[in-house]
């Protein structure tokens, strides 16, 4: 049996490096999977910001709260779950309190990227509402659906 050549030992010693690269980065990025939850999540919060929003210059402008997400006009790329398509759910809880939820895939991570873990919009994963009062986008109670 011959010994192995230095270019057998560079090809496996680069064969070493390239496996190690790889979990590496799944293990610092997750799996493509996972990123998709992330990126989805992300969306699901940029929806209810807006909506947040949306609901405040309602506020603002008619004195009162809408009664609905569809009584406001707003489109349905907003409103809905881009997965789902099923209509975030909406609550008036008071005379200028509101709640907004949704269902989250992923529980929302704060890795200096995702402003929203740290805006008052983190989540876990599954249901979640958030509370609101008038206009602001922070948050009164982080609540259970």
């Amino acid at each position: 049996m011959s010994r192995p050549t230095p270019g057998k030992w560079l090809a496996i010693a680069g064969g070493v490096v390239m496996v190690a690269a790889v979990v590496a980065g799944l293990s610092l990025l997750g799996s493509p999977a996972h990123q998709r939850a992330v990126r989805l999540d992300s969306q699901r919060v940029s929806n209810l910001r807006t909506l947040s929003t949306y609901v405040g210059l309602e506020l603002e402008r008619k004195k009162a709260l809408p009664a609905s997400l569809a009584a406001m006009g707003v489109g349905q790329n907003v409103s809905t779950d881009p997965v789902t398509g099923v209509r975030y759910r909406y609550e008036v809880i008071g005379t200028s309190a509101f709640r907004l939820c949704a269902t989250f895939d992923a529980a929302s991570e704060n890795d200096g990227r995702a402003r929203h873990a740290v805006e008052g919009w983190a989540h876990a994963a599954g249901p979640q509402c958030f509370t609101r009062h008038g206009g602001s986008d922070q948050e009164i109670d982080n609540a259970d659906p």
